[in-house]
Parts: C-alpha cells; sequence; structure tokens
C-alpha cells in the first residue's frame, strides 16, 4: 500500500525555457532547428551529465556551462566553437530570464493522488532559489512538505537526504514510491535506502539506453502506476 509519494521538482513536475532560448541563440548563428529537436539535444546532454557528472548541475553555472552547451551543440551535430554560444546564450538569458512552468497535466494528477488520501513530498537537489519557484507555480500549496538539499545539507542519492524524507512522511519504507527523472541520483538513492520508485524520461529511452528498466513518459502517469502498485 503506497501511502506517500516522494517527487523531485525539475524535469519530473517543471521544466523551464533553456532550450526555447536556445533556439533563438542557434538562429542567430544561422541554424535552424525546430524546438522539439533542441528541447531533444537539451534532453540527451542532461542524461550525459546525470550518468557521468552527477553532482555538475549543483555547481554555479559558469563552472559547468561551456561543456553544457558543447555537448548540445554535439547533439545538434554543430561543430563550431562553443564559447560564442555561451557567450550570447548568457546573454538572453539575462535579459529574459530562466523561467520554471510546469509540465501539462502535473497538477491534476497531485489531486488524482491526493484524492486517494496520499501524501507528497518534495524530494530535490536544489539551491535557495526552489522555494520560490514553488510559490511561483503554487506547488507550495499543493504539496504536503519539502525536503531541498539546499536546506538539509545533503544531497540525493545520499542516503540522509531520503531519511530526512521518510520522518516527514511518517510510515514505512514499503509505503514510499519515489518518482524522478535521473535515474542515477532518484533510483540509485531510492534502490540504496529500499523504497520503490519510477522514472520519467520523456523521450522514451533515449539518452538512457544503457538502464534495462522500464519507464514512464510524463507525472501523469504516475496515478496509474500507484493503482498498480496497490493490488502488488
Amino acid at each position: 500500500m503506497i501511502k506517500t509519494v516522494f517527487v523531485d521538482l525539475g524535469y519530473t513536475l517543471t521544466f523551464n525555457n533553456k532550450h526555447m532560448i536556445y533556439k533563438n541563440v542557434l538562429e542567430e548563428y544561422g541554424y535552424k532547428y525546430d524546438l522539439e529537436e533542441v528541447d531533444y539535444a537539451f534532453h540527451l546532454a542532461d542524461k550525459h551529465i546525470m550518468h557521468y557528472f552527477s553532482k555538475l548541475f549543483m555547481m554555479k553555472s559558469s563552472n559547468y556551462m561551456d561543456i553544457y552547451i558543447a555537448m548540445v551543440n554535439y547533439y545538434l551535430g554543430i561543430e563550431d566553437e562553443p564559447r560564442q554560444y555561451v557567450n550570447k546564450y548568457r546573454e538572453y538569458v539575462k535579459t529574459k530570464g530562466l523561467k520554471w512552468e510546469l509540465f501539462d497535466g502535473v497538477l491534476s494528477a497531485i489531486d488524482k493522488i491526493k484524492e486517494q488520501g496520499i501524501k507528497i513530498i518534495l524530494v530535490s537537489n536544489w539551491d535557495e532559489s526552489c522555494r520560490s519557484v514553488l510559490r511561483s507555480l503554487n506547488l507550495d500549496e499543493k504539496l504536503d512538505d519539502f525536503v531541498i538539499s539546499s536546506e538539509v545539507k545533503c544531497e540525493k542519492p545520499e542516503i540522509g537526504i531520503f531519511e530526512h524524507a521518510l520522518k516527514k512522511a511518517n510510515c514505512k519504507k514499503e509505503e514510499c514510491l519515489f518518482v524522478g527523472d535521473n535515474y542515477y541520483d532518484d533510483a540509485i538513492g531510492s534502490k540504496r535506502f529500499g523504497i520503490k520508485y519510477v522514472i520519467i524520461n520523456r523521450f522514451g529511452d533515449k539518452g538512457m539506453e544503457e538502464i534495462k528498466e522500464d519507464t514512464i513518459t510524463s507525472f501523469k502517469e504516475v496515478p496509474q502506476v500507484i493503482q498498480e502498485l496497490q493490488h502488488v
């Protein structure tokens, strides 16, 4: 019986407009890509970094942006020196700003889960901006509690952050389900801690071909996953 869902934030419940911004950058240099193509290139770069450089996104963006944009360009088939693209991207971000939005169907899925009397607790590797992102999307009111790495001073996949979450859940490990998009933080951390998990990968197995486990493509599928687990 599932009583608590632990849920990641970025690219599980929310996405930002980096691919939209970068499409404009590419157009300045004469490259015409569909928005979906740019989004997919960022997805592949994200998954590569999650696999091989798991702590990179917790650093200041200035420490990793060159390699990140170079990786996005690689997946787009662009061989130019990446520095000019990085500088232009930073200009766009400074003027337009990175904005977080909810994926379609997230709020209705949250409502369906909570209608079953199930708690939903955020467990996220995020800096001090997390609370403002949650408020901007009204997730501070929709979710039951929050475990944020910058506040508890430990990060997924460390066991400590899961221990914080379980205390807030006030239930047994076998009554918990973790939902996230990062196999190497979310799934491996859940395995170590001994709780069930499901991983969201928006593009099927793309970017995660080495993982021989079933995934779902959006948070909208989570109520069905829970329903199936309730009968196991």
